[in-house]
């Protein structure tokens, strides 16, 4: 799932620069998240293609830049299509799973979903299930608590993971290498694309005092034997 927050702004990113590119105002606002009916789908193509006629005229680096990041996004949505395809036929879904279950619990399309405000699931939730995943990751190594959402800003508070991964010599039995924070927030963006950001806080674990007991106070010094 690391590669998924990739794909988060690559939509927008993607269709911004070709806007750019091509010298045309970008749309304002997030795309409609109502279906759109033939004609409305027809225009947007037929958009589409006068948009990619002109940047492939377009001479030097930002032309090429911006039909690379439309290439790429299409590989994205195609393999995204070819996944849906398979769970309909039945070939990658166990018999009795409902086909939308079949979508969200997939880590490609739910995180598409999520990204175009389709998500049959409320962002808490999503967010909940992320962190259930990794806190099956970190194991011992810390305790994590969803605090919540504020303008748009998850915010996770992680208990006793000190924030450097067993790398830092944490002496822990994580199953992740990545950092507790870093781990926390791939994940929620993964599957909360529509977040701007997630505040990680890190709280390290009260050290318990270390306990001597009493008759080691008070014994005496071992005196020094005599040669």
């Amino acid at each position: 799932m690391a590669a998924e927050p990739a794909v988060a702004g690559a939509a927008d990113a993607a269709v911004a620069g070709l806007f750019a590119a091509a010298g045309a105002p970008p749309p304002d606002g997030p795309s409609p998240l109502g279906p759109l009916g033939d004609p409305e789908v027809e225009q947007r193509l037929t958009e589409l293609d006068e948009l990619l006629g002109r940047v492939e005229q377009l001479p030097g680096p930002a032309g090429e830049l911006a039909l690379e990041a439309v290439a790429a996004l299409a590989e994205v949505y195609g393999a995204a299509l070819t996944r849906a395809v398979a769970y309909a036929s039945g070939a990658t879904r166990s018999t009795g799973t409902p086909l939308v279950e079949a979508f969200t619990g997939d880590d490609l399309l739910g995180h598409l979903l999520a990204l175009h405000g389709i998500h049959p699931d409320p962002v808490e939730v999503r967010i909940a299930r992320a962190l259930d995943d990794v806190r099956a990751q970190l194991e011992a190594q810390g305790e994590v608590t969803f605090l919540g959402i504020e303008d748009g800003v998850a915010e996770v508070r992680v208990t006793g993971g000190g924030g450097g991964g067993c790398g830092s010599g944490c002496g822990c039995s994580s199953a992740s290498t990545e950092p507790p924070d870093a781990l926390v927030r791939n994940a929620v963006l993964a599957t909360a694309p529509e977040l701007s950001d997630v505040r990680v806080v890190v709280v390290q674990a009260a050290r318990p005092a270390t306990f001597i007991p009493l008759d080691s106070l008070l014994r005496s010094p071992a005196q020094p034997s005599p040669r």
